[in-house]
């Protein structure tokens, strides 16, 4: 089985919104209140610069500045520069995963 993370838009959000690799009006991880984690497909390390296609990801960084970034805990998700539409992607082969590196509270649960 393969698994892949796609940039998507949540169907509750209207107006101005980022995701994936699209950027309009200014919206973004701290504009969203209580926003517990932020994975952005086009922007892995929180750099600006995109991994080669092909890399292994071993590190997604939080982009809602509360540091739960995710971390291969195994097999080797595997970033993809042009996977869909034109779109980047990290593609999880059958057996390969990612887990939060710090506690994550969602709703009041640890």
């Amino acid at each position: 089985m393969t698994h892949t993370v796609l940039p998507t838009a949540p169907p509750s959000l209207t107006g101005p919104r980022e995701f994936g690799s699209y950027l309009t009006f200014g919206f973004g991880p701290q504009s969203i209140n209580n926003l517990v984690c932020w994975y952005q497909t086009a922007d892995l390390l929180n750099s600006g610069a995109l991994p080669s296609n092909g890399a292994t990801v071993s590190t997604w960084k939080d982009k809602s500045g509360n540091g739960r970034d995710l971390t291969t805990n195994a097999g080797s998700p595997t970033f993809q520069t042009n996977f869909t539409n034109s779109k980047p992607a990290v593609h999880f082969p059958s057996g390969a995963g990612m887990v939060v590196s710090s506690s994550l509270a969602v709703y009041g649960i640890p």
